[in-house]
């Protein structure tokens, strides 16, 4: 009875190569999408206003003022709208940004 070996398969270095340069790729796609999003203004809507207190305490050039409004779709203390478009760039100065925050639904 006659048995067949199998060939060693070896790794070839281009192998190795491809798969550093996908994994340098990823870390960097990770490390400069995370710079992108500090330099836009994000959509707040759903956000607890204190999320969006910490986000502006951390940018300097945004400044929150705060509108209460009843909301019967809103949650009460979450974000209903912003005065500001989200993607807004930050890098150009100051933004004076104007929250609603639901208080929940009007009691009659």
């Amino acid at each position: 009875m006659e048995t067949k070996k199998r060939k060693k398969r070896r790794l070839r270095p281009r192998f190795f190569t491809l798969i550093f340069s996908i994994l340098i790729a990823i870390v960097l796609f990770r490390f400069l999408a995370r710079d992108f999003e500090d330099t836009v203004l994000p959509n707040f809507h759903g956000w607890e206003s204190t999320a969006v207190m910490d986000f502006a305490s951390r940018h300097d050039q945004v400044v929150v003022e705060f509108e209460l409004v009843y909301s019967d779709v809103v949650p009460p203390t979450r974000v209903v709208s912003q005065s500001v478009a989200p993607g807004t760039s930050l890098l150009n100065g100051e933004v004076n940004l104007m929250i609603e925050v639901s208080l929940g639904e009007a009691v009659e």
